[in-house]
């Protein structure tokens, strides 16, 4: 295919799925130069810091959830210890011999039970 029509098919497909993104919500940035369109450092550090405190809140949740807990079952409670530290899916899978599909399962029932006993705290 010459190239000046493969640079014309990438620039159609480019243009539909900049559209696409755009009609979601998403905000490119980055200008069309490929410079950022903003430099404000504190916008970056306070998302991430603010992300930062999200996360730390979320496992001293789950902990408080694994010491007061009763859990269904040893696998269970031996599952949602090591998400409390912060591994992954993927890696508690291969620690279990099970797959990821099994322990996303399990960590998604026992985050609902988490959620339903902070509901009735509350």
């Amino acid at each position: 295919m010459p190239r000046k029509k493969q640079a014309k098919q990438f620039k159609q497909l480019q243009a539909k799925w900049y559209a696409k993104l755009s009609k979601s919500g998403f905000e490119d940035i980055e200008a069309n130069d490929n410079k950022l369109k903003r430099y404000d450092a504190e916008y970056f550090l306070s998302t991430s810091v603010d992300k930062a405190m999200e996360t730390l809140q979320y496992y001293k949740q789950c902990e408080e959830f694994l010491r007061e807990h009763n859990f269904f079952s040893k696998s269970d409670r031996g599952i949602w210890r090591l998400h409390c530290t912060g591994m992954t899916e993927e890696e508690i899978a291969k620690h279990f011999g099970v797959n990821q599909s099994t322990i996303s399962r399990i960590l998604g029932r026992i985050h609902k039970v988490m959620q339903d006993d902070r509901s009735d705290n509350n």
